[in-house]
């Protein structure tokens, strides 16, 4: 899957196919402390773009983080 096919809340199982990567590399992932998952659901779910720049390496503040979710909800 590409970044542009991929919907804009992410799982670990999305991830997994944009990355080529297994789902418990991706899930690991969710569970680092820098990653920018979505907080206050039990679901590991993150913002696509957020994942996106985090993935290139660009610190994704939590401000930046939460405007995008309020754009989404």
């Amino acid at each position: 899957m590409k970044w542009e096919d991929a919907p804009d809340i992410l799982t670990p199982v999305d991830l997994s196919q944009i990355l080529g990567v297994g789902k418990t590399v991706s899930e690991s992932m969710y569970h680092q402390k820098t990653f920018p998952k979505i907080q206050g659901t039990s679901k590991l779910i993150a913002d696509k773009e957020a994942v996106r720049y985090w993935c290139m390496g660009i610190d994704v503040e939590t401000a930046i983080v939460k405007k995008i979710i309020e754009q989404i909800y």
